[in-house]
């Protein structure tokens, strides 16, 4: 493996406290935004996000909603944007939230007591 990796946040689910994380990774071919988390003392590894060209998932950041729904703010720079991924219905549903370049290095994710 001619590749390295970078944890971008680590969270407890909202039910066992279980932790889970976000990772950047990086070789010759692709930069992949994962999502990793424990269940029944495997570890089970999820892609969020893959690009050939460029960084998918820098600087991502995750939390939990009360029903232990993964929620990740990040920054895609292929096409510079702020982008926000759930997990639903074991399928990642990607939003972009903006598009202008200097929005997006800088940002943090909380989800309030109404899963908002």
């Amino acid at each position: 493996d001619d590749g390295y990796r970078t944890i971008g946040s680590m969270a407890l689910d909202s039910f066992d406290d279980t932790p889970s994380f976000t990772y950047w990774s990086v070789d010759s071919s692709s930069q992949v935004l994962n999502y990793a988390s424990f269940e029944d003392f495997s570890l089970s590894i999820e892609t969020i996000e893959s690009q050939s060209d460029s960084s998918a998932g820098y600087i991502p950041h995750l939390v939990y909603d009360s029903t232990a729904v993964p929620h990740v703010l990040y920054y895609q720079n292929v096409d510079d944007t702020l982008r926000y991924a759930t997990l639903i219905s074991d399928s990642w549903n990607i939003e972009e939230l903006s598009s202008d370049s200097s929005i997006g290095l800088e940002s943090s994710l909380a989800v309030d007591s109404q899963d908002r």
